[in-house]
């Protein structure tokens, strides 16, 4: 749904009593079967998801708010999860460096 940005669908005869889909429009009137709902934004409802795999995300990834019966799905969400781990720690990896503590010594003693 382009003006919703991201969102699920769920088959009219399986939405929960009290909630309240959003409306939307398909040319195939597929609004008919299915009720569109926003993932949830940080910012409240007023704000749309950019995207379900960036970090914001990933507690409802790891409560199992947000899955699939898809095994391919499920290993992009375990791999988005795994490759923002790698990206945030880049930085704090690469400004680290290895010092050889057999040279400091043999420098620190060589000095006396």
């Amino acid at each position: 749904c382009p003006e919703h940005k991201w969102g699920y669908l769920v088959p009219k005869s399986m939405r929960a009593p009290g909630v309240e889909p959003i409306k939307w429009t398909h040319p195939d009137n597929l609004q008919e079967e299915l009720d569109f709902f926003k993932l949830p934004h940080k910012d409240g409802d007023g704000a749309n998801c950019g995207n379900p795999l960036s970090k914001d995300y990933f507690r409802f990834i790891e409560d199992g708010s947000l899955r699939s019966q898809f095994a391919e799905i499920k290993r992009a969400l375990e791999s988005s999860m795994q490759c923002s781990y790698w990206a945030s720690s880049r930085e704090r990896i690469l400004s680290q460096f290895v010092i050889d503590t057999g040279l400091v010594d043999r420098v620190m003693f060589a000095s006396f």
